[in-house]
């Protein structure tokens, strides 16, 4: 069981080494019984971030595309349906070789993260 306390000392410092500032957004779409949701809000809340708040998955994308988030926090299924979502609309030329391309770019890049 995560504690009041535990969970002010997490969000505290969970942030801690992200140069974030208060005019930056991040959008909350995750279901708020979700002890990450929770987590992830909070501690922006608390860094002076804006949330907006998306409150239906089906409507990610288009949120994403209006609101240009700085910072996107999710789990792993969100990721997995994202990537989905792209291998579909990339699936044909010219499309799918520029998908190609961009994960070459990405994967030669990946020891400067």
């Amino acid at each position: 069981m995560l504690t009041h306390g535990n969970m002010a000392s997490n969000i505290a410092c969970s942030l801690d080494g992200f140069g974030l500032a208060s005019d930056e957004v991040s959008i909350s779409f995750l279901p708020l019984s979700h002890v990450t949701a929770r987590h992830v809000d909070f501690a922006l809340l608390y860094r002076g971030v804006a949330l907006a708040y998306c409150p239906d998955m089906a409507k990610l994308e288009q949120t994403l595309t209006e609101i240009q988030p700085v910072i996107f926090v999710g789990v792993p299924r969100v990721y997995e349906k994202i990537r989905r979502q792209v291998i579909i609309k990339t699936a044909h030329f010219p499309k799918s070789a520029i998908y190609r391309w961009a994960l070459s770019v990405g994967r030669s890049h990946r020891n400067k993260r």
